[in-house]
Order: C-alpha cells, then sequence, then structure tokens
C-alpha cells in the first residue's frame, strides 16, 4: 500500500490524506453498523404513510444514533 500513497497525492493534495492517517477509517463499516438496526426496523414495519413520518422517524433515529455513539441516554 506504500506506493499508492505517492500516486494519489499527485492527483490531488488531499487525497492521500486518509492513507497517511491512521485516525481515518479505510472503510465505512462503522457506518453501515449504525445504519443496519433503522433499515431492519423500516422494513419489517413496511416504512410510513407519509413524507412527515418518514422525516420524523428518521430525524429520531439519528438523535438516537448519536446519543448511543456518545454514550449519552437519548431519554428527554
Amino acid at each position: 500500500m506504500p506506493d499508492a500513497v505517492p500516486i494519489s497525492s499527485n492527483m490531488n493534495p488531499d487525497c492521500g490524506c486518509s492513507l497517511q492517517d491512521d485516525q481515518i477509517p479505510q472503510t465505512n463499516n462503522e457506518a453501515e453498523r449504525c445504519l443496519r438496526g433503522s433499515v431492519i426496523l423500516r422494513k419489517i414495519c413496511y416504512g410510513t404513510s407519509s413524507d412527515r413520518g418518514d422525516k420524523f422517524r428518521s430525524r429520531v433515529l439519528s438523535v438516537v444514533e448519536t446519543c448511543k455513539k456518545r454514550r449519552l441516554s437519548p431519554s428527554m
């Protein structure tokens, strides 16, 4: 993989940042895992019957997942 850094860096100075920085994950597996529960819930419940319901559910699930990630309680 060390050969990939000079090639990508020649194209764009910011392109090789993720290859050089160990703090930046190389995959989006964590994000995919966070979405998995809400996607399964949506499939089981057959979604909602309105755009307003879709927006509400996505916002609530976003808050809940953010709280989980920050180790906070999502209760009000």
